[in-house]
């Protein structure tokens, strides 16, 4: 895959999608009382086509994951389907394989205790 662009890392992402969770709350939630599930969806829509690495694309639905909080058990299904359906596209080995070793523990970690990883192996490169 021929990118123009370095890849954006985890932290930045996460960083982002908190910043664009923020917003929503306050300029949507609290002025319009637009309700939560939309700021969710809201945090997707910002992000649409901004991350064309589907490791990116992993790590902004991983975010949108933990945003859910298990709120909404239909948004949280969709969400472990489409992470599902990334990791079996593309194959975790490669969609691991950009990461900063850093970066790889924080990503495995998460993905760990949020179930959408099932692994028995140390934290480190499959």
């Amino acid at each position: 895959m021929q990118e123009d662009r370095e890849r954006e890392n985890y932290e930045t992402i996460k960083q982002w999608s908190l910043e664009v969770y923020f917003d929503g709350c306050r300029d949507l939630g609290h002025r319009k009382h637009t309700s939560e599930y939309e700021i969710l969806g809201y945090v997707g829509y910002q992000f649409e086509g901004v991350f064309p690495h589907p490791t990116e694309q992993l790590m902004l639905m991983v975010c949108k994951f933990v945003l859910c909080a298990g709120r909404y058990p239909d948004y949280q299904t969709l969400l472990q389907s489409q992470i599902s359906d990334i990791i079996s596209k593309y194959g975790l080995k490669y969609l691991l394989a950009p990461l900063a070793e850093q970066e790889l523990i924080v990503f495995k970690h998460d993905l760990l205790n949020l179930n959408l990883l099932k692994s028995t192996e140390p934290l480190t490169r499959l």
